[in-house]
């Protein structure tokens, strides 16, 4: 990763990207009335998301406030009509009705988890306008996030919340522009663990 001072960073980034799965674990499972896991964030620059073909759509927003950046909430093919029936009753609703919900899930999820980052740093951080991308997601966040000389820095942090039956699958990704602002430390042990109020076990 860039830069020695992200390097030496990334055990407080990991802490403030669980705070953040944390809330939109909990969000996800208040949704679907089920236990969400969620596994242990990973790193990654912004060129990684261009050939994500399971994460096929995805609901996109700027994060603006005390930090700047964008925020990614992906979804596995099954996903959609999931969200879309638990948000809508119905499982064939009209497609803006549809959309609608897509986007509203997208910018909870993305809420939640930018309100308890910005609880761990002190600090407020506001979700932009949701934007849904139907089809070519990873392609699209990467070219939202830009390639310019004042995002060479940007990192993102990727977690994702499933389902123990697999059927639900959701990556929620934040990226910031200037990730060494975020720091804080303790960064948990790896692998995947149940949000703390899983539901319906």
């Amino acid at each position: 990763m860039k830069g020695p001072e992200i390097d030496g960073g990334l055990e407080g980034l990991g802490d403030l990207a669980q705070r953040g799965s944390s809330a939109a674990a909990d969000a996800l499972a208040d949704l679907i009335g089920c236990r969400i896991l969620r596994c242990a964030p990973a790193f990654h620059p912004p060129e990684d998301f261009r050939g994500r073909l399971e994460w096929d759509s995805g609901v996109f927003c700027d994060v603006g406030g005390a930090f700047a950046g964008a925020a990614a909430v992906f979804l596995c093919s099954g996903g959609q009509s999931r969200v879309v029936e638990a948000l809508c009753g119905s499982r064939a609703p009209s497609g803006e009705f549809a959309a609608s919900a897509l986007s509203e899930f997208g910018n909870m999820l993305t809420s939640r988890a930018l309100s308890a980052i910005g609880d761990g740093v002190g600090a407020l951080l506001l979700p932009g306008l949701p934007e849904l991308a139907n089809s070519g997601a990873g392609a699209f966040f990467q070219d939202r996030l830009g390639a310019g000389a004042e995002n060479a820095d940007t990192l993102c942090v990727e977690s994702e919340l499933f389902e123990e039956t697999g059927a639900l699958r959701v990556l929620l990704v934040l990226a910031f522009h200037e990730p060494s602002k975020l720091l804080l430390g303790g960064y948990p042990d790896a692998g995947c663990r149940i949000s703390n109020s899983g539901r319906n076990p």
